[in-house]
């Protein structure tokens, strides 16, 4: 079993955590989730484990990657540009 999100990256401070942007603050176990950074994104996206994202923390997202993470909503991000995206995929 497993589900999507799709964030968009917000204006100033560019930061956002998938579990409270992308799933309304719930909780979301899982074991693994993909990747990825919307087609037409303009800027750049990073990803951090279990702590706010800044520019030099994290990876930069370049295509699709696996994380192997307990819970969505310990994925932090950060981007250069408002409104690009991340799609989560999530499996339990």
């Amino acid at each position: 079993v497993g589900g999507s999100i799709r964030m968009t990256i917000p204006a100033t401070p560019f930061k956002i955590q998938a579990g409270l942007a992308g799933n309304a603050g719930v909780s979301r176990p899982c074991r693994e989730c993909l990747i990825q950074p919307g087609a037409s994104n303009s800027g750049t996206i990073r990803v951090d484990i279990g702590a706010a994202c800044t520019s030099t923390t994290g990876i930069l997202v370049t295509g699709t990657m696996s994380m192997p993470v307990c819970d969505v909503n310990q994925l932090y991000f950060v981007g250069t540009v408002a409104n690009d995206v991340v799609d989560i995929l999530w499996r339990d």
